[in-house]
């Protein structure tokens, strides 16, 4: 039984190494590759050699005479690894392949990459390395790396079974850094502004919730409201929604009761931000966005009175999540849509992987909401001006144990958001 870190091709070649240097008698002569980079470990780091031997008793009965060398060159753990989180099913497995274009891992299923490195090789990504890679190759180099630098504090404290206990209370605290890496990491192109956090501009912005926002929303949509169907937690929650317009926002915080929706802070895509504090349209197609006179306001307005904070799809995830993180410290509630981007035909799309890390990581009540109706009002290209159709379903706010997975809990938030749907 092997476990490798790199590519699958190193057990073959570690077994030729040790065989060169064995006796005749001892050679290695039947091996497996194990699917994770370690082999599983008691809390005390001694292996479970029962879930290893039932698991080769699977592998055994499901090659059904396969030699060893083809398992062992379909199971690339790290592919494996990304496939999970993303959902793909990859056709070709070099490490030319581009993590965003090739194997779209996106910013939050980074984050949720960088939680099971963390977790399964004790690999802290806290200064921002595994933003930087942009290949497959680059991944497995900043692994490696990292892995070694780890190793060289930690060698010692699995050797002896007294520092376990201390060797996990760090690793719980260097997962925090995930969501929250510190002052250390700086951004070069995303703003995660704490202005609108001060009590001048609360005021203002609550004073634009309830005095204007809501009767637009009620003069223009009317949209009918329904639930929960228990009272609602009184800390801070995560709201999550399904995203069909731009308009999604304002509809949801119309919904929800006072105290919440008078302390919500929004993620909004990143680079329209960008555009808009860069004097460029973001609406129109990259390359025609031209000067826009409006931009500059537009991302002052939004920001004060909606409290938005830039959620991006590639680089400087980590700053958004300790942002959310921030803003939940202060009592705020957070809205995340985890499609990622408005739903051209209205329906509910995949969520994002990385939602079910912040869920699990920042540790409060999920409340999922659905908008109903405006989605097919958007593909029948219908008004939607008082229209009847408009529903706003807010559900029951989960609470999640502390051993949910990420992904258990991604597919479920989708389940309960898409039941609300109907």
């Amino acid at each position: 039984m092997l476990a490798v870190r790199g590519p699958s091709e190193q057990a073959s070649a570690a077994v030729e190494a040790a065989n060169a240097r064995l006796a005749e008698y001892q050679h290695i002569r039947r091996w497996v590759l194990y699917p994770e980079p370690d082999l599983p470990r008691t809390s005390t780091g001694k292996v479970k050699r029962k879930d290893v031997a039932a698991w080769l008793r699977h592998i055994e009965a499901a090659k059904s005479g396969g030699g060893q060398q083809a398992f062992a060159a379909s199971s690339d753990w790290m592919i494996a690894l990304i496939a999970q989180i993303t959902g793909e099913n990859y056709q070709s497995v070099g490490d030319e392949l581009r993590l965003t274009e090739d194997m779209h891992l996106d910013s939050l299923g980074r984050v949720q990459l960088a939680a099971v490195l963390e977790e399964r090789l004790g690999i802290v990504s806290s200064n921002g390395l595994l933003e930087e890679a942009e290949t497959l190759g680059d991944l497995r180099k900043l692994a490696g790396e990292e892995r070694e630098a780890g190793e060289q504090g930690s060698e010692g404290a699995r050797e002896q079974g007294s520092g376990n206990r201390d060797q996990g209370s760090e690793k719980r605290e260097k997962r925090k850094e995930i969501i929250d890496p510190g002052p250390q990491v700086q951004t070069r192109r995303h703003i995660y502004p704490l202005w609108p956090w001060i009590k001048p501009v609360e005021w203002v912005r609550i004073a634009f919730v309830e005095a204007a926002m809501r009767p637009l929303v009620w003069l223009l949509a009317n949209p009918r409201v329904y639930g929960p169907p228990k009272p609602l937690p009184k800390g801070p929650m995560l709201i999550i929604g399904n995203h069909v317009t731009t308009y999604d926002g304002p509809l949801i915080e119309y919904a929800l009761e006072g105290r919440i929706r008078r302390h919500i802070a929004v993620a909004m895509a990143a680079d329209m931000l960008y555009d808009f504090r860069h004097w460029r349209d973001p609406d129109k197609p990259p390359g025609k966005q031209g000067f826009y006179i409006f931009g500059p306001p537009a991302y002052f307005l939004i920001t004060a009175l909606f409290n938005v904070f830039p959620l991006p799809r590639q680089r400087d995830f980590q700053l958004s999540f300790a942002h959310a993180g921030r803003a939940m410290d202060r009592g705020m509630n957070v809205m995340v849509f985890p499609e990622g981007t408005r739903s051209a035909e209205g329906k509910l799309a995949p969520f994002r992987s990385g939602i079910g890390l912040l869920a699990k990581q920042s540790g409060v009540p999920v409340l999922p909401v659905a908008i109903r109706g405006l989605g097919e009002l958007k593909a029948g290209n219908k008004r939607w001006f008082r229209s009847g159709r408009l529903e706003v379903h807010i559900g029951e706010a989960i609470e999640f144990a502390p051993e949910a997975t990420e992904t258990e809990i991604t597919e479920r938030l989708h389940a309960e958001v898409e039941k609300l749907l109907g």
